[in-house]
């Protein structure tokens, strides 16, 4: 049996963003069988003297994950149909949270997954007369202190699905509106069409073209997912010949900026509204 659930994380610390703006991303996990593929795709800078960990929680099991290159795998795990919870950390001589979320119905919070992350977290030893390492990004300021408490109760009108603006503990943003950027009405309502049909044969293809994209062979038809910020944006259908029934609405995307013969005419549908919309590629 094949099983695929995303969880959006947000940031939870500044200061541990590789551009410098919030941190968002999103958590992806593929389980076939018993085994589990863990994919995380967020922007994390280098993490200096410590290491990062991704801690999730799957019904009722903990999996604790050194972040490196490429996929995690863990054998034997629980079906992540329900859902599951994700917590991105920076260990260093401290185990400080940097990103979390939760999808479906998963309950687990952030504060539990912390505390199985100072459980369970490999040992990084201190070099000889130095001081603890800061975090990335972060400039040395004595005396600033940690909220209290760092994980206050989650107020009523939580968004599991939007990504926060700012600080996620200090404000709650509302649930986005049908209709407004990140809400994604339309994806949720075609989502289980477009899981079945990602269990197809991947493509690569254009992902070389948008690099925060999947794409699955369908007949002689690419059926792809574009996103931003780790969240859906587009909904994409692409042909190598331009299709009658949906000309005007089809844009023509090179596979290479040095010829303008090889590509792909690709229809893009807004992930949040379902409208069909025309985007350039440059």
């Amino acid at each position: 049996m094949y099983e695929k659930r995303v969880c959006i994380v947000k940031q939870l610390r500044k200061g541990f963003s590789a551009d410098g703006g919030t941190l968002s991303g999103a958590v992806y996990a593929e389980r076939i069988g018993r085994e589990l593929t863990v994919t995380p795709r967020v922007p994390l800078p280098p993490p200096g003297d410590g290491t990062y960990l991704l801690i999730l929680r799957v019904q009722d099991r903990t999996f604790v994950f050194s972040l490196g290159e490429g996929a995690i795998r863990a054998e034997d795990a629980p079906s992540v149909r329900e859902g599951f919870a994700a917590l991105i950390c920076h260990a260093g001589q401290d185990v400080e949270p940097v990103a979390f979320g939760r999808c479906g119905r998963c309950t687990a919070g952030a504060e539990q997954l912390l505390s199985e992350a100072q459980k369970k977290r490999p040992a990084i030893p201190l070099p000889p007369n130095e001081l603890p390492a800061i975090g990335p990004n972060v400039l040395p300021a004595p005396g600033v202190p940690l909220p209290d408490p760092a994980f206050p109760p989650e107020k009523e009108g939580y968004d599991d699905e939007a990504l926060a603006d700012g600080n996620y503990y200090e404000t709650v943003p509302p649930a986005a509106p049908d209709g407004a950027r990140g809400a994604l009405t339309y994806y949720h309502s075609v989502r289980e069409k477009i899981e079945e049909a990602f269990r197809g044969e991947r493509d690569e293809t254009l992902a070389r073209v948008f690099p925060h994209s999947e794409w699955v062979r369908k007949g002689d038809a690419l059926l792809g997912v574009v996103c931003e910020e780790g969240v859906p944006r587009y909904l994409c259908v692409a042909v190598r010949e331009r299709p009658a029934a949906l000309s005007d609405k089809a844009v023509f995307v090179p596979l290479s900026p040095f010829t303008e013969e090889e590509g792909y005419w690709i229809v893009f549908q807004d992930a949040d509204t379902g409208e069909y919309v025309t985007t350039s590629v440059e």
